[in-house]
C-alpha cells in the first residue's frame, strides 16, 4: 500500500501538483493535494494501480504472494466504488468528455 500511494505522490510532484499533506487513517494512507486539470487528475489516479502492475511485472518470478497481493490491490483500486481510484478515473474521463463536447459546441 505504501508503494501504491507513493505512485500517486511521485506522479503528483512530477506533473506539478503540490501535495498539501500526507496522513494515515483507518482506511490507510491518504494524500491531500491541490486540484489539477482532469488530465492531470486522471494520471494521478492511475499512478497507484500502475505502480502495483509494475511491481507485479518486477516480482513475477520472485514472490507469488507479493504478486497476488499487488494484483488484488490494483484490481480493487480500479473498481469504480465511491472514493476509489477507479471512481476518480471515471470522474476524470467524464469531465474530459464534457469539456470536449462543450468546446465543440463553442466552435
Amino acid at each position: 500500500m505504501v508503494l501504491h500511494e507513493f505512485g500517486h505522490l511521485a506522479t503528483s510532484l512530477m506533473i506539478g501538483i503540490k501535495v498539501k499533506s500526507i496522513g494515515l487513517c483507518m482506511k490507510g494512507i491518504y494524500i491531500v493535494r491541490e486540484t489539477g486539470s482532469p488530465m492531470k487528475n486522471l494520471l494521478i489516479s492511475l499512478a497507484g494501480p500502475l505502480t502495483n502492475i509494475a511491481l507485479i511485472l518486477l516480482f513475477w518470478n520472485v514472490s507469488t504472494t507479493f504478486v497476488l497481493a499487488n494484483l488484488c490491490i490494483a484490481i480493487c483500486n480500479l473498481v469504480p466504488v465511491t472514493g476509489s481510484d477507479g471512481d476518480r478515473v471515471l470522474f476524470c474521463l467524464e469531465q474530459m468528455q464534457r469539456e470536449s463536447i462543450s468546446s465543440v459546441r463553442i466552435r
